[in-house]
């Protein structure tokens, strides 16, 4: 039979593109908690591809420690747009290739209609644009979405056999891994055992062909995740250190918690929350399906994070590591090709009426996660004067001899400035990553927002009173509960921002930042980048794009082949 026709498709892809244009026209990272932590990876990247070692956080960390693909896509993009253009490029590419992925999966799983309802249905889980928009998860976006294409061609391997989608599987998987590691091993690699079983009840190919096939197949895709990121299995071997548990609402009972529930549980799900417990009890009326139905429900049941016992039963040491908001993403992306299943095999008038009922709420409440990005727990912007000036103080003279720290900036002006400033903090946003052992067992997301953890105002003390052992003699302080600190460990007050060594208190103040010093003698900074096995850099800087690339071309020849259903 020929390839479907794909017009729903194309429809889906005009108007998702036309719900994205006015959020990705703005300054959206600057509004999310961890745009700007992408931002800053893709800097590395696009000022040294091959550098393994990043000195302008946490007096330097291995980039090694986050898989690298979104990033060098955002960079290679920028060397053209310039780096947030970039961004905006390939978060566009991410949110194109979701209802396209997820066409493909439904057609390889239930035929060519479920697929064009699948596409439609792509907007239920409002979760997609709430991690873009709010969160700024872009990687593990990216890392569901080539998940969703992987699987596709997996399922078409075991059906067909065609050794292209073998190889557009393994390609795919690996540049998963190369986008977001934590999707990958907890969606691509439960998802692929899903897929498998499905096959094999299905007998479309008999059970011992789909069985070496899926054997064949499993050691492809391990081939492939292991070889794509090698440094990154390097590092987690090597060079990890074991961190404090940082404290995240998902491990609590936030059922309970309306603010967390609305936007850890609701949020994420949207419409999708009314088809994923009828995905379950869809996909269990046959059973082949019944591995889509167990697979759909262990990441809902995960996704209740602390309101139930089953996650740190079922992951032991990984429960403190991990939020759980992920696994209902997972949940709720999966849970349109159930409703489409669904939508396919019902009546006509049935289907005239349901279609709508779920489509029309789902545009509505995923544009508004598009729309509404900014963030009320995180601080107003700055003006660009502010960050300007900053920059300024920290390039001036010899500033940039000694580290400098921002105590209550916010989340995303203090990972904006270190991008765009040559100068070292001793602080960082991705906590995983830290070396130092201070760092590691501090409990607390960053010294710019201790104050919003336990132990936060110990971990601040502990540094402004040992300045000397960590070469630190600047601060930016935005909020004024830190001034009582700096004050009792001997640090001064220079002036506001929008004023100059001469301002003296009772002066006009133009700006809620400070800049802060330490009078007292400070070594300067000594810290080098360590070495690294030679290979390593090659291999980080070729392959993550080569699996892509080669993922993205397989899937391409195999699409245009006559598809048997």
């Amino acid at each position: 039979m020929s390839s479907p026709p794909r017009r729903i498709l194309l429809l889906v892809l005009l108007l998702t593109t036309a719900l994205n244009l006015i959020p990705l026209a703005g300054e959206f990272w600057l509004d999310t908690y961890d745009g700007e932590t992408h931002l800053f990876f893709a800097d590395h990247y696009r000022r040294g591809w091959w550098d393994a070692w990043e000195e302008k956080w946490m007096q330097g960390f291995w980039v090694y420690s986050y898989p690298p693909l979104v990033h060098q896509l955002i960079a290679l993009t920028g060397t053209i747009t310039g780096l947030e253009t970039g961004y905006r490029v390939v978060q566009l590419a991410t949110v194109l290739a979701y209802p396209a992925a997820l066409w493909m999966l439904g057609r390889e799983l239930f035929g060519a209609e479920t697929a064009d309802h699948a596409a439609m249905l792509s907007a239920l889980p409002a979760g997609i644009y709430l991690a873009l928009y709010s969160f700024g998860q872009l990687p593990t976006i990216a890392g569901l979405v080539l998940t969703l294409a992987a699987l596709a061609m997996l399922a078409r391997y075991l059906r067909a056999g065609e050794r292209g989608a073998l190889a557009a599987w393994a390609a795919l998987a690996g540049a998963a891994f190369s986008a977001h590691h934590f999707t990958a091993i907890f969606a691509l690699l439960p998802g692929a055992l899903a897929v498998g079983v499905h096959a094999a009840l299905r007998r479309d190919a008999g059970p011992r062909p789909v069985g070496r096939r899926l054997a064949l197949a499993g050691a492809a895709g391990a081939g492939a995740a292991t070889l794509a990121i090698i440094p990154f299995w390097w590092w987690w071997v090597t060079q990890r250190g074991a961190v404090a548990e940082i404290p995240h609402p998902t491990r609590l009972p936030f059922l309970g918690m309306p603010d967390v529930r609305d936007l850890f549980f609701l949020r994420v799900y949207g419409m999708s929350l009314a088809a994923v417990p009828f995905a379950v009890l869809w996909f269990v009326r046959a059973r082949s399906r019944w591995p889509l139905a167990a697979l759909t429900a262990a990441w809902a049941l995960l996704g209740l994070g602390g309101n139930t016992g089953a996650p740190p039963v079922l992951l032991r040491t990984l429960w403190t590591y991990l939020v759980y908001d992920r696994f209902s993403l997972m949940a709720a992306a999966f849970a349109p090709l159930a409703a489409a299943d669904w939508i396919a095999g019902a009546g006509l008038r049935l289907r005239r009426v349901a279609l709508p009922a779920l489509l029309i709420p789902a545009v509505v409440i995923s544009a508004g996660a598009a729309m509404a990005v900014r963030n009320s727990g995180l601080l107003p912007p700055l003006q660009p004067w502010e960050r300007s000036e900053m920059r300024r103080f920290l390039e001036a003279e010899n500033h940039a001899d000694w580290y400098y720290l921002t105590l209550g900036l916010g989340d995303n002006e203090f990972q904006h400035l270190s991008r765009i400033t040559s100068a070292r903090t001793i602080d960082g946003y991705y906590t995983t990553a830290r070396i130092r052992r201070e760092l590691r067992e501090s409990g607390i997301s960053s010294l710019d927002a201790a104050m919003y953890f336990p132990g936060g105002r110990a971990a601040v003390r502990s540094v402004l009173e040992r300045p000397a052992a960590w070469s630190v003699k600047w601060a930016l302080v935005r909020d004024a509960r830190f001034d009582p600190l700096l004050a009792e460990a001997g640090w001064r007050k220079a002036y506001p921002l929008g004023s100059d060594a001469s301002w003296r208190p009772g002066d006009p103040v133009h700006s809620a930042v400070a800049v802060w010093y330490f009078p007292g003698a400070v070594p300067v900074i000594s810290e080098r980048a360590p070495n690294v096995p030679p290979a390593l850099p090659v291999l980080w800087g070729l392959l993550p794009l080569a699996f892509l690339a080669a993922g993205v071309g397989l899937l391409m020849a195999v699409e245009r082949l006559p598809h048997r259903a």
